[in-house]
């Protein structure tokens, strides 16, 4: 099923609204119109006069439709607008926004149509059509080439813009269709809105010389400031730095096993000990012979028997297979 009928009616008018269904005419029991949930208006003839103060608002129109004994609902939403659109001016600028009007541009220069509207809701699209003037005939749309179609947004303000980085593809479509390549090429705009405007703008042209080259330089500053990004500063050159880097082992193997001693003479023997196939009692007779206690107390000891963990040799038998294995060194510069 489809709604038809305009979908932006200007207020103070009347409007007819119909149903279409893909077999015969449905049956319509009734029309209504909505606004923020209320019931604004109903019938069941589909025609509606929207008031002055409606305007600006988006409305849901709904019609009610009996299929085989069961009611079904379609819907769209109408804009209400104030007055009839209009498009007040139409213009082309170069990359440095000024406007071109009678200046020749080439084939590698940025330009930007830009259309100023009255009365037509925001975010609409327009649809703009780029004729080539092939004869002066009025821009007759048969003789003319059309070069392509494109539907731009109307902002808040009322305007919309159309960009063109690359026009040259405009200039090889042209000069493939022509005998002779012509030195100028002369392009106007048609606007259409949603049967409400259909208009071509015989007084604006765009006039593009058949080259490839830039006819527009872009002045000095007119670049965009990028806000919030840091200058680049140069940093400074460092100068090498040449050091030795030297380890220091403290400790012999000699040491290792007078520490293995020491654990297994203190019950803490060590993981696969070189010494472990020596008894307790040859251990204690060693410890004491060596030194390793001073007045019968293994703990006072200053010699090598009790360097413990500090000498390097014996790091990788350490008690628990999984610590982390530390070597103590120092940088020297030069």
């Amino acid at each position: 099923m489809v709604i038809i009928g305009d979908t932006r009616p200007l207020a103070s008018k009347n409007y007819t609204y119909t149903i279409s269904g893909a077999t015969g005419k449905p049956k319509v029991k009734q029309w209504k119109v909505e606004y923020a949930g209320k019931v604004l208006a109903t019938n069941t003839n589909g025609v509606f006069n929207f008031t002055p103060s409606m305007a600006g608002k988006t409305v849901k129109l709904t019609v009610v439709v009996d299929m085989h004994g069961k009611d079904m609902d379609y819907f769209i939403n109408l804009q209400i607008l104030a007055a009839m659109p209009v498009i007040e001016e139409l213009y082309w600028l170069d990359i440095n926004n000024e406007r071109i009007g009678k200046r020749i541009v080439g084939y590698l220069d940025t330009v930007k149509l830009v259309i100023k509207t009255k009365n037509i809701p925001v975010n609409d699209k327009i649809k703009v059509t780029i004729y080539e003037d092939e004869y002066v005939d009025g821009h007759d749309e048969d003789s003319s080439r059309n070069m392509g179609t494109y539907e731009p947004y109307v902002d808040k303000k009322g305007y919309a813009y159309l960009t063109f980085n690359n026009i040259k593809v405009y200039q090889k479509k042209l000069n493939s269709m022509d005998y002779v390549d012509e030195s100028v090429h002369e392009f106007y705009a048609k606007v259409v809105y949603s049967n409400k405007i259909n208009q071509i703008k015989d007084t604006i042209q765009l006039q593009v010389k058949n080259e490839l080259r830039k006819l527009v330089p872009p002045k000095v500053g007119s670049n965009p400031v990028v806000v919030g990004k840091t200058d680049s500063v140069a940093k400074t050159k460092k100068a090498a730095v040449s050091f030795t880097f030297g380890v220091f082992l403290d400790g012999t193997l000699n040491n290792m096993y007078n520490t293995e001693i020491r654990q297994k003479v203190t019950g803490r023997e060590v993981i696969k000990a070189e010494v472990s196939g020596i008894t307790d009692t040859e251990a204690q007779k060693i410890y004491k012979k060596k030194g390793g206690a001073v007045d019968g107390d293994p703990s006072k000891g200053e010699t090598s028997f009790e360097n413990d963990l500090s000498n390097p040799a014996i790091l990788f038998k350490n008690y628990n297979k999984n610590k982390k294995i530390k070597y103590l060194g120092f940088i020297q510069k030069e």
